[in-house]
């Protein structure tokens, strides 16, 4: 490791060394490895390949010492580098308290290695080491991907949570920035803020604010429909000089929204008996399963059935289209899911018609939205396809981006279970 003026500040134990390039080298990395138990690649991290140290945990304050990044993290056991990854995103990331991760992961049990402030200087020394490298990737995937998604869940971050005027904040959130599933390079960025505001949401991308605005490849995002969303997309088009970025929808929570209704009206048990069945069959199937569940429905439940139908028509055909290029992808999307879009919004005018409490505003952008309708079932989700209908269409247009947000789902789901975890160990610590 090297200062600002070139100086070395760190090196590699001398008796640790590994000769580059002979014959005897792997054999050496083996004998190591069997006698402190950590594995190569995290091996790889701490050295490069002429066997000079890059990282040192306890030299950063200019104090030497035996060096701790070659030796094992155990004694008599090993760490995998997912461990050791993981340490260092829950600290990065999560900002959980190193020393609680020592505490958590069970690390302080027995041996010299496994003293709180070695744990303490790991996570450290690796996180350093890991901010340049990540920072890097994330440079790298915002100059390349034009297509991402994003979704935040709530996370309570201990130093996030300390208010400057003394006070504690009840939670935080944490966001998950991932990269589309047709871009060539893959990628998660993830930030712990104190709040899901539209000013929190654009530091994902103020972190790479040294780069120019043309060097950012984004063109579209998908989120869910948040209301903090576009406010903070409009922020992410004045850093990038104007470029018109599209928002679009995701099709799992529309879903959601009216299988919800249909709970409300007891419809939901009919729904899943229909939901598969062929568009040509679907009256036949659905009077069928009316009569074999002895139910009556009333023209209101019978348009929620049938809308939450062209929901599902939608992402089944979608799945069916997923294989094919971006070409044919956006050609059949133009032909059966604009249509079958189309035909949802019509029926979605019918049923606002049905719905007297529910009215059309103006906000102070200009734009129109739906409001009211909660004393009927159907109007959360009513209100929901109404007023994200461009987000919804977006899709449509463009092979690239998906009509669910469920890769974003699915890479911030660890963090929830995070959360849930810690929130279960501190209650069992308090009552302790």
């Amino acid at each position: 490791l090297r200062n600002e003026l070139g100086n070395i500040v760190a090196r590699l134990d001398q008796d640790l060394i590994l000769s580059p390039d002979t014959p005897s080298r792997e054999k050496e990395k083996a004998k190591l490895c069997a006698k402190y138990h950590y594995s190569k690649t995290l091996q790889n991290i701490l050295t490069v390949d002429d066997g000079v140290l890059l990282l040192s945990p306890t030299e950063f304050m200019g104090q030497p010492r035996r060096i701790y990044g070659m030796r094992p993290m155990f004694v008599g056991n090993s760490i995998s580098e997912q461990h050791a990854l993981k340490l260092v995103i829950d600290y990065m990331v999560l900002k959980s308290s190193k020393s609680g991760l020592a505490t958590r992961n069970q690390l302080l049990t027995d041996g010299d290695y496994f003293s709180r402030q070695y744990i303490v200087e790991f996570i450290t020394s690796m996180s350093r080491c890991f901010s340049s490298l990540a920072q890097a990737i994330r440079f790298e995937l915002f100059k390349s991907c034009k297509v991402w998604h994003n979704d935040e869940s709530t996370m309570k971050v201990l130093e996030l949570l300390q208010e400057e005027d003394g006070s504690r904040r009840s939670k935080n959130y944490i966001w998950c920035l991932v990269t589309g599933s047709h871009e060539e390079k893959q990628g998660v960025v993830y930030l712990g803020s104190k709040t899901r505001s539209s000013e929190e949401f654009i530091k994902q991308f103020k972190d790479a604010e040294t780069l120019e605005p043309d060097e950012f490849a984004i063109e579209a995002l998908i989120t869910d429909c948040y209301s903090g969303y576009p406010p903070g997309i409009a922020l992410l088009e004045d850093m990038l000089e104007g470029r018109h970025i599209v928002h679009a929808g995701c099709f799992f929570h529309l879903r959601k929204y009216f299988i919800e209704a249909l709970s409300l009206l007891k419809l939901d048990k009919v729904f899943r008996k229909i939901c598969t069945c062929p568009p040509d069959d679907y009256d036949e199937y659905l009077d069928r399963e009316l009569q074999n569940q002895n139910i009556a429905v009333g023209s209101n439940g019978d348009l929620v059935l049938f809308m939450t139908y062209l929901i599902e028509l939608i992402l089944r055909l979608d799945g069916d289209f997923s294989n094919a290029d971006r070409k044919e992808l956006e050609a059949r999307r133009q032909e059966f899911s604009v249509e079958l879009l189309d035909q949802f919004y019509e029926e979605c005018e019918n049923l606002l018609r049905l719905t007297p409490t529910m009215h059309r505003l103006i906000n102070a952008d200009g734009k129109i939205y739906v409001e009211g309708g909660s004393e009927y079932p159907w109007g959360k989700a009513l209100a929901y396809a109404l007023n994200n209908r461009q987000e919804l269409y977006a899709f449509t247009t463009n092979g690239d981006i998906a009509c669910t947000n469920n890769i974003a789902e699915r890479q911030i789901r660890p963090c929830v279970i995070h959360r849930r975890s810690e929130e279960h160990t501190s209650e069992l610590q308090s009552r302790l």
